[in-house]
This record gives structure tokens, C-alpha cells and sequence, in this order.
């Protein structure tokens, strides 16, 4: 499972690893952003199991994905299968899991 926020930090669980990739200021639009240090932490089950929960409930609200990305707006990919999400719960909901996960 791959997660992109809105400012293109991305996360990544794989086999209980959940990996923190930040954007670097040279890559963002403002060339001065800077979404902090790369971290990877080893997550227990039972968290990767909540987040994967918390993905599959923003997979399956379709009225809450978009066709088109927009600026401060999240993708989720998971297998095949990619979507946007729209400033809905589901993003807040999955950052402050995701975030939570690395404390």
C-alpha cells in the first residue's frame, strides 16, 4: 500500500515496515518545502491491519474519490488499483493513523 498526501510525502507499508519518504525542497512546487527526514519503522499486525482497514473503508467510498488530481489532494494505491481522494475524512483519518504509527 502506497499513501501520497497532499504534499506529495508518501508512505508505504510492506510486510509491517511502514516507510516515510518526505518531500525534499528541491522537488516541491515552491522549492522550499520540505516534508522532513525518511523514516521506516517495523509496525505490529494488528497497526498494519488498522490502516489497511482504514484504506480498504477509503477504497470502497467511491463518492469520495475524484478522476482528476488537484493540489493538496491524496492518492492511495494498493495492488492495482489507484485512487484520489477528495478532501473527505478518509485522508485526515489515514494521516493521523499513519503518523500515530511512527511515535
Amino acid at each position: 500500500m502506497e499513501y501520497t498526501d497532499g504534499c506529495n510525502n508518501r508512505y508505504s507499508l510492506n510486510d509491517n515496515i511502514l516507510s516515510y519518504r518526505g518531500m525534499a525542497p528541491r522537488m516541491s512546487s515552491s522549492g522550499r518545502y520540505s516534508g522532513g527526514p525518511d523514516k521506516q519503522v517495523h509496525v505490529s499486525p494488528e497497526v498494519a491491519r488498522r490502516l489497511m482497514e482504514l484504506v480498504n473503508a477509503a477504497a470502497a467510498d467511491v463518492s469520495q474519490h475524484e478522476t482528476k488530481r488537484s493540489m493538496g489532494m491524496p492518492v492511495v494505491s494498493v495492488g492495482s488499483l489507484s485512487f484520489i481522494l477528495n478532501g473527505s475524512k478518509h485522508p485526515k483519518k489515514l494521516e493521523s493513523a499513519l503518523k500515530a504509527a511512527f511515535l
